[in-house]
């Protein structure tokens, strides 16, 4: 059993655990995989270890399954001859949600009809493996498992080099050369279809995807013209030849399929219908599905084979048998109960007499529509949760992929742990196959084969804007809250001679808060740092996380441990707010740490494509609202000779110019601030340099909007003219400078509206917040 297998190889000591399920969450959170809306992944970092000897009996045993499966596809969807013959009742087929009628006649390209197939299994107390489920429609869980070994081999370290374990990654390789197998063309064009962020699986989609080397694409990313699926790009179109689809079938096409679907493309089975395009898993894949067909899988690999199952499925009984209902009937109080049209499940022994009378009920009106199944009772083996160790029922989801020598089984599997009936929450588990001989060397590296170009689609360019303009906007927050905190631990409660509060302090945070929140704003510092409410640094800080995440494959993996990292500190100031005895300006510093790493690693890994370049357009788009709003607000009007100053420095302070200004003014005076932050064009805190750097990036997009440019060329014109306003008399020139400074604030709103209206796609809403089915 499992615990015998796992503790002869031996389990780590107590001292050892005390700090392995944490270093396991802290390496989760900087890899950022999550699971369904942002849920953090739990995964139990002690392996599952297989021997060799118990693990080829049961590789054959899941080969042969998939075999069969794959033989039951084929005859489903060309002549049907086991609904013909009987060995197969119709219903099960025609009331699967998976049945699909266009899906008939589209076949894949050579012996196989069945690229991947997951099945879920657990080992009984007597040492047999049961098969829960089948999962042919959309096998989640590669990614998910990959993962899990990057943790697990780290914060196992040592333990993993002693072990003799089988590598994963040689599968993952296998997948890509079959992949490029089912096209004809000589470098077939692969990609990823993800119904997006809101997936329960969106991190597993996205490291399928980096670890096959494709793109991920969402249906809004693609469009179907002249019989071909085309990536739509910002510029110009490139085909695909082969698609991995992460969709339900019925969402995948809303003009053949499911008209209310928002993850697919209009017209993607015309384009499979006419051989231009390859799908994997075929969209008939999911009839294979039902737990109904695991009543007939016996007898179907006897005929189809001519051999046994190798590898039995829970016992069920379909009730669309008269003779099985009336089983499943008289037995409810101790079967589990199946629909074979959702994904209801219901443990009857937990049911009332009523209940069970009406569930009875039910599954009369519309018995092919109901299965019972017999009560599994999973092997344990040993668990390492926040609670400590304990002894936990295991279940696994294994993998086959089919290829022309017949089914490569990955030597390793997505383990979950707890009841097997809980669903989606358990939390996962590495599982180790023990290698009978000692590994060989690392291969050496596949010479490379050209794949899709290096383009990305309105979509996804849309992201990469949102994402470098609230990242920057962090930034920014980030400064300012930390000179307002400063000047709030210097002010606040200070008081004058006569007992009144000091009104330069009182001035300087006022000015200072107005820029934070606009006049008459009343929060409190701590939430404008980490509260939820628009305006904030932790908004913005989750809005561009939202934006990132949407774009994983674009992105360095550098890129998930700097957002943990200020996600951690902002937790600190909501748990402490200002009763941290260190107050803001520690985990504000730290925050901004985390933002300008984040801002390093997009200006060294990634490519200067247009989605770079639209990355850096909400930046400096951004970073230049930001000098002006902080301008407007805290020098947009007259203030006494005291506060000017200290609002110079908080200003300068702010904008990462303080050092610059001490060197070059040393008189002081506003003069030099309107220099420096507004027509220096060496300086990269500066709206002028702002400005140039746009430039640049319009002259590199090959579509550039007129609307845009002019706009641009406004606010430069501004800007050259402001030394005029600063030169004229004081109090003129600022009232002047002000409504400079207004005109700018607009027009930089303007000028982000005609980008996004150029180069963005707007779209519907996603009405599907899940892999295919509704919420």
């Amino acid at each position: 059993m499992f615990q015998l297998l796992t503790r002869r190889q031996g389990l780590p000591t107590q001292q050892s655990m005390d700090g392995l399920y944490g270093a396991t969450e802290d390496l989760l959170r900087e890899h950022g995989v999550t699971h369904g809306r942002g849920l953090p992944w739990q995964l139990d970092p002690l392996p599952l270890v297989i021997e060799a000897r118990d693990w080829v009996p049961l590789e054959h045993a899941i080969a042969q399954r998939a075999t069969l499966l794959d033989l039951i596809l084929t005859d489903l969807t060309t002549e049907a001859r086991l609904l013909t013959s009987g060995l197969l009742p119709p219903d099960i087929v025609a009331s699967s949600p998976a049945f699909v009628r266009a899906a008939a006649g589209l076949m894949l390209p050579g012996p196989h009809q069945l690229f991947l197939t997951g099945t879920d299994l657990v080992r009984n107390a007597d040492g047999a493996w049961t098969v829960l489920a089948d999962r042919t429609e959309v096998p989640t869980g590669l990614g998910f498992a990959m993962e899990d070994r990057r943790v697990v081999a780290q914060v196992m370290a040592s333990r993993y080099r002693e072990q003799r374990v089988r590598r994963i990654g040689p599968f993952f390789r296998a997948m890509r050369r079959a992949l490029e197998g089912l096209s004809n063309a000589d470098a077939p064009r692969i990609a990823v279809l993800t119904p997006g962020p809101t997936s329960r699986a969106a991190h597993d989609h996205a490291h399928l995807a980096a670890m096959l080397g494709v793109p991920l694409v969402k249906g809004e990313d693609l469009v179907v013209e002249d019989g071909r699926l085309w990536s739509r790009t910002l510029d110009v179109r490139e085909p695909l030849d082969v698609l991995v689809r992460r969709v339900a079938a019925p969402m995948v096409d809303p003009l053949e399929l499911r008209g209310d679907s928002r993850l697919g493309t209009p017209g993607l089975v015309h384009a499979v219908r006419e051989g231009t395009l390859v799908v994997a898993n075929t969209l008939a894949s999911g009839l294979l599905e039902s737990p109904a067909l695991f009543t007939y899988l016996p007898r179907l690999a006897r005929r189809l084979l001519g051999e046994e199952l190798a590898l039995p499925s829970v016992a069920t009984y379909w009730c669309g048998d008269r003779s099985m209902c009336s089983h499943v009937i008289a037995n409810v109080h101790r079967l589990t109960v199946r629909s074979t049209t959702t994904s209801t499940v219901i443990d009857s022994r937990e049911l009332t007499i009523a209940q069970r009378a009406d569930l009875c009920a039910r599954i009369s009106t519309e018995p092919w529509a109901w299965v019972g199944q017999e009560p599994v009772e999973p092997s344990e083996a040993p668990s390492l949760g926040p609670e400590g160790v304990r002894t936990m029922p295991t279940a696994l989801r294994t993998f086959a992929l089919a290829d022309a020598d017949g089914w490569d089984v990955m030597p390793g599997a997505l383990g979950r742990v707890g009841d097997v009936e809980e669903g989606r929450s358990r939390p996962a588990k590495d599982v180790w196959v023990a290698a009978r001989e000692p590994l060989a060397a690392a291969e050496e590296p596949e010479p490379l084969v050209p794949g899709l170009a290096p383009v990305i689609s309105p979509r996804a360019a849309e992201d990469l804007y949102q994402l470098g303009r609230h990242l920057e906007r962090a930034e920014w927050l980030a400064r300012l809250l930390r000179v307002t905190a400063q000047a709030w631990d210097d002010f606040h409660g200070r008081q004058s001679a006569d007992g009144s509060v000091d009104p330069t302090g009182r001035a300087v945070l006022t000015a200072l808060l107005t820029t934070l929140h606009g006049p008459g704003g009343d929060r409190a510092l701590p939430d404008v740092v980490a509260g939820e409410a628009e305006g904030s640094l932790a908004d913005a800080v989750a809005t561009a996380h939202r934006h990132a995440l949407a774009v994983p494959d674009l992105l360095s993996q550098d890129t998930w441990p700097a957002f943990a990292g200020i996600e951690r500190q902002l937790t600190r100031v909501r748990r402490n707010g200002e009763r941290d005895g260190v107050g803001l300006g520690v985990p504000l510093g730290r925050i901004l740490t985390h933002l300008l790493a984040l801002a390093g690693i997009m200006d060294e890994s990634m490519v200067r494509d247009a989605g770079w370049h639209l990355l850096e357009a909400g930046r400096r788009i951004e970073r230049a609202s930001g000098v002006v709003a902080t301008l407007a607000d805290t020098h947009g009007r007259v203030h006494p000779p005291e506060v000017e100053r200290l609002l110079i420095d908080a200003t300068l302070t702010a904008h990462e110019s303080v050092a610059t200004y001490r060197r070059r003014y040393l008189r002081g005076g506003l003069t030099g601030v309107w220099e420096l932050l507004l027509t220096d064009a060496d300086n990269p805190r500066s709206l002028r340099f702002q400005l140039d750097r746009l430039r640049v990036v319009f002259d590199r997009l090959r579509v550039t909007p007129e609307a845009a440019s002019m706009t641009l060329a406004d606010i430069a014109d501004i800007v050259a003219e402001a030394p005029l306003r600063w030169n004229e008399a004081t109090h003129g020139g600022e009232r002047r400078i002000a409504e400079d400074l207004e005109s700018v604030r607009w027009r930089l709103r303007l000028l982000s509206e005609e980008i996004t209206a150029t180069w963005f796609a707007r779209l519907r809403p996603n009405a599907w917040a899940t892999d295919g089915w509704p919420a």
